[in-house]
């Protein structure tokens, strides 16, 4: 009788231990997942530093000036 319990514990340990090493994730992954996301922000402060030289450039050509300067490059980056 000793001897089913003694294997029936070795059996459940065994199986929590192997289960646990099952759901640990690979090192690897994470690092694969971040990198193309790092990408992408990158990318949008170009186009909004994009977006600002564009709207700014007009309101010099426009030869804006004050409140209306800044009304018109923050309408301009809205539709941009």
């Amino acid at each position: 009788m000793k001897l089913i319990t003694t294997l029936t514990a070795i059996a459940l340990f065994g199986s929590a231990t192997a289960m646990a090493a099952a759901s640990t994730p690979a090192p690897a992954a994470p690092a694969a997942v971040t990198a193309p996301v790092a990408a992408a922000p990158a990318a949008h402060v170009a186009m909004q530093d994009h977006s600002k030289k564009h709207c700014n450039h007009e309101a010099s050509e426009k030869k804006l000036a004050g409140k209306d300067r800044a009304d018109f490059i923050k309408s301009c980056r809205a539709a941009n």
